[in-house]
């Protein structure tokens, strides 16, 4: 199995990840050091890109999938109530007041959205918390898994800070590279344009 091949750095980073599938936080627990926080994003990306902790990551989710029986169309059907919720299905207001609708009355798709109810009572009244878990994050990671939002590969990031000559001759020259065309940039004729002092 992967997991055999994998150095324990290697073996505790996988094991980090698999908690919360933060690929810097776990860089840093498994003991890897970087003097930033940019330097451990990028060597944890390149951890991720390491076909044996792929491995590893994926038989990780696998294993972790079947036993507790989780699947991806349970976590959208649990994200999608929480983007989709409406507060009107638990609370009423209007001139007289808010009232909070009773729990019994909600279905069990409401109920999984309530994130806290509280009530304090003083001498004078009270109060009462209702909250709902976060619709936006809901909708962003939901947008995510749709292919909603596209995020940019890190390269076009950085490309992006580049000045726009500079970062054609970028793209063209990795374009050359990816399509086979080795040999010394520009095919042997001309340097990369060098970067502006």
């Amino acid at each position: 199995m992967a997991a055999r091949q994998l150095t324990p750095k290697q073996q505790r980073f996988v094991d980090e990840y698999l908690i919360d599938l933060n690929a810097t936080a776990a860089y840093k627990r498994a003991g890897y050091q970087a003097r930033t926080d940019n330097v451990a994003a990028s060597s944890a990306s390149e951890l991720l890109r390491n076909p044996k902790v792929a491995a590893a990551i994926a038989a990780g989710k696998a294993a972790r999938a079947q036993r507790t029986a989780v699947t991806a169309d349970a976590v959208v059907q649990e994200l999608a109530r929480l983007a989709f919720s409406r507060m009107r299905t638990f609370v009423r207001w209007g001139p007289d007041g808010v009232t909070l609708n009773a729990s019994d009355t909600l279905s069990e798709d409401a109920d999984a959205c309530v994130a806290e109810v509280s009530q304090t009572t003083t001498q004078s009244g009270g109060t009462v918390r209702f909250k709902l878990h976060k619709k936006e994050q809901a909708l962003r990671m939901l947008g995510q898994h749709t292919g909603l939002f596209k995020e940019r590969e890190s390269l076009e990031v950085l490309l992006g800070c580049l000045p726009a000559e500079l970062a054609a001759a970028v793209r063209q020259e990795l374009a050359r590279l990816l399509s086979g065309g080795g040999g010394a940039p520009g095919g042997g004729q001309q340097p990369v344009a060098p970067v502006p002092g």
